[in-house]
């Protein structure tokens, strides 16, 4: 509300917010166009030929509206293109950074048989109660577990592994 209400302030002239909003919304319908394509052919399963042809119909309109607007990056529609901008470059960041940290965690990872085989050979103090660790991996033992072995050096009498499988089924 904060960001809104400076934006508005900043903008001083309706003019100024207008050119904005334009860029906004034609840069959307672009945006939002060119992921119908992926949509088409990724979960409905279209041709590509159909896809293209439907995408390229609204991409005409989309992008007159687009170019129309483009004579008001000047007077304000700098702003939501900055704006989109910084947004797309934190989630590029992120997922970037969530691929690094993916690799490295699977690097990192033993297998269960592995680690049964470790606490057999180690015997770690075993201290009353019962953990769950969460894992993405179920065939994998959890970072956390090998984490809070090495540095608590004690393992609960019961330790359960938690994987979560999503199945895209209806």
């Amino acid at each position: 509300m904060i960001a809104t209400i400076l934006l508005v302030v900043s903008f001083r002239h309706s003019s100024g917010l207008a050119a904005a909003y334009g860029v906004a919304v034609s840069t959307t319908m672009v945006i939002t166009t060119i992921l119908a394509y992926g949509v088409a052919r990724e979960r409905w399963h279209w041709s590509r030929l159909a896809a293209i042809g439907v995408t390229a119909s609204f991409l005409v309109v989309d992008t007159a509206f687009f170019g129309a607007n483009m004579f008001r990056i000047v007077q304000g529609g700098w702003v939501p293109l900055l704006i989109g901008g910084l947004v797309f470059g934190l989630m590029v960041t992120w997922k970037q950074g969530r691929e690094i940290v993916r690799e490295r965690l699977k690097e990192s990872m033993i297998s269960v048989d592995e680690f049964v085989h470790l606490v057999a050979k180690q015997q770690p103090l075993r201290v009353p109660g019962t953990a769950i660790f969460m894992s993405g991996n179920p065939r994998g033992t959890p970072p956390m577990l090998l984490h809070h072995l090495k540095f608590n050096q004690v393992l609960h009498e019961k330790v359960l592994l938690l994987s979560v499988i999503i199945e895209d089924i209806p």
